[in-house]
């Protein structure tokens, strides 16, 4: 009999790690053979929610290299990161210096920090990386000299008196090419220790961070290689159609799909559900027919998969059942179509006619393949070609909906927004 209090093993929302991480070996052994026999920059891209960064933090967890160190950080958007490859190429260095600090030195930021207090403690290596971070975590560097003064050419014959005085000169904000110098300093440190590679997995790349900062990578390319810093970045097709000039940074490209079938589900459900400790396991279990539902509704997108799963898995308990049927995940989805109705209506009301019939014709059908097909085009009265595309493009700006595969598929910018709108239309 499953408890009401239990709670829900499967997570929705936030990254998806260690036990808890099933499925894409076959995208983690590509990356794997990429970073061991590759130099080249490496993409990683895939549409929303399907799990890029739960990937990337198992990325950093499982591949291991000889002589390498992986390490993961996210461009968050709304900061400046995004326009200046001086405060992105800074961002970096910090980054690189971080690492290089907790793996040779068993050092956390925290002491680096503390460390720059007591400079005089330390030498060698670890010395060399604390200067460098003193150097690069300020933005606008001042130097301060001393210089001794004779008081007075008596007084000094006498009780060799003197007096210091101190300077203080601004050197202004490090410059691109300054905080490049230091970064290969800081490689060649770390090759000093036999690290051979260093792999900066960069996640949220949005466009303005690619834009900005290409020719910055595109021309130190050859310097990164040949020190052995490989960048990975992590962004959406739409970020790279939008940014053309940014196709020729990477070397390799790496694809995050789907789940490619219903048995990705089954392996989900039955693996989160064995994670359950065993004096609190009551026996749950997934119908064939709700597994059916799932992979149905989710489309493979592991979001969705991980919120039906949960959701169902809970309303079972509600409930005192031990299996969870189409009937659990047919009511939890209603509920959350009825939570987002808000959202879905308000969305739907900012759109042109011809883009809701845009998204009327992609909801409707299963795998639209030719949506600019004149059959596709007067089947949902879209007019010309030229007007469709233009409609296309807008919601792709918007997210609304995503390019897949060469043709369209309805975004996940509001959870299940497809099957709202199947439902509104069948309403009407």
């Amino acid at each position: 009999m499953v408890t009401a209090y239990m709670k829900s093993p499967f997570i929705v929302g936030g990254p998806v790690c260690g036990d808890r991480f099933i499925d894409r070996a076959e995208a983690l052994n590509q990356i794997q053979r990429l970073i061991e026999y590759s130099y080249g920059n490496i993409l990683i891209f895939g549409n929303r929610r399907l799990g890029k960064t739960s990937f990337c933090l198992e990325l950093v967890n499982r591949v291991k290299v000889p002589n390498s160190l992986v390490e993961y950080m996210s461009l968050p958007w709304g900061t400046e990161l995004e326009a200046s490859p001086t405060t992105f190429m800074q961002s970096v260095l910090l980054r690189i210096i971080s690492r290089t600090a907790l793996s040779l030195f068993s050092k956390k930021y925290s002491d680096l920090l503390l460390d720059l207090t007591k400079p005089q403690l330390f030498s060698g290596g670890y010395d060399r990386l604390l200067k460098l971070f003193d150097l690069a975590r300020s933005c606008d560097r001042t130097v301060t000299r001393s210089v001794t003064k004779q008081v007075g050419a008596a007084l000094v014959a006498k009780a060799d008196l003197s007096e210091q005085q101190e300077t203080r000169s601004g050197l202004g904000a490090l410059t691109e090419s300054e905080i490049l110098a230091l970064l290969e300093e800081v490689v060649e440190l770390l090759g000093a220790s036999k690290i051979r590679k260093f792999v900066l997995i960069i996640d949220e790349a949005n466009k303005l961070t690619l834009a900005a900062n290409s020719r910055l990578i595109r021309e130190n390319l050859s310097l990164f290689s040949s020190k052995g810093l490989q960048f990975c970045f992590v962004a959406t097709p739409q970020v790279l159609s939008s940014v053309p000039e940014a196709e020729e940074l990477f070397h390799d490209k790496v694809e995050i799909r789907p789940f490619s079938d219903r048995a990705s589900v089954r392996e989900l459900t039955d693996h989160y559900l064995a994670l359950i400790p065993i004096w609190h396991k009551p026996g749950t279990s997934f119908s064939d027919d709700a597994i059916d539902a799932i992979w149905k509704m989710s489309k493979g997108v592991p979001y969705n998969i991980q919120l039906l799963s949960s959701e169902s898995f809970l309303r079972a308990a509600e409930l005192g059942e031990s299996k969870v049927t189409t009937a659990h995940v047919l009511e939890v989805l209603q509920l959350l179509l009825e939570r987002e109705s808000y959202a879905c209506e308000g969305l739907w009301q900012t759109l042109t006619l011809t883009q809701r019939r845009l998204l009327t014709g992609l909801a409707s059908e299963e795998k639209p393949t030719k949506v600019f097909s004149s059959a596709f085009l007067q089947r949902y009265g879209l007019g010309s070609a030229s007007s469709a595309q233009r409609a296309a493009e807008a919601l792709i700006d918007r997210g609304v909906i995503d390019r897949d595969n060469g043709s369209l598929v309805i975004a996940d910018v509001i959870p299940f927004f497809d099957i709202w709108i199947q439902r509104m239309l069948s309403a009407t």
